[in-house]
């Protein structure tokens, strides 16, 4: 091989490298990144108010918090029997020990089961995005 190759190789590979290391120092999934934000103990509790701005459901057990933010891969796909809080535009509020992040989340639907954590239950993905807004607010 010529000197042009070897520097041509060397070239590509930087460029590999370069891309390998950006996407290893990246969490794109911010499913993960709000489960980190939980299991460090920074959110303390989730509130749930409807449209009229009363609270519907208060979620404080750190166990129950991290079972309602795991599942977000399932939430289109998820079915519950059981009873459904009717549809609306709910506001769910992030409490960590400071600061208060609440987002607004439209077209949604909570299920709560007897001894189950809550579930959200969305048709869209307008959540994902709006997670994403609070968590980058967190950070």
């Amino acid at each position: 091989m010529t000197q042009r190759h070897w520097i041509g190789l060397l070239i590509i590979l930087l460029v590999f490298a370069t891309v390998f290391a950006f996407y290893q120092g990246r969490d794109l999934s911010y499913e993960r990144k709000l489960q980190k934000l939980v299991n460090g103990k920074e959110v303390q509790k989730i509130t749930i108010a409807d449209s009229g701005g009363a609270e519907i459901a208060v979620i404080d057990d750190l166990e129950e918090i991290e079972n309602f933010v795991q599942p977000y891969e399932e939430m289109n796909l998820i079915k519950h029997e059981g009873t459904y809080v009717p549809r609306d535009d709910y506001t769910l509020t992030f409490h960590t020990e400071k600061e208060k992040y609440p987002i607004i989340v439209g077209e949604l639907t909570f299920s709560r089961l007897p001894g189950a954590p809550t579930y959200l239950v969305n048709n869209d993905n307008i959540i994902y995005e709006e997670i994403q807004t609070i968590i980058n607010d967190i950070q």
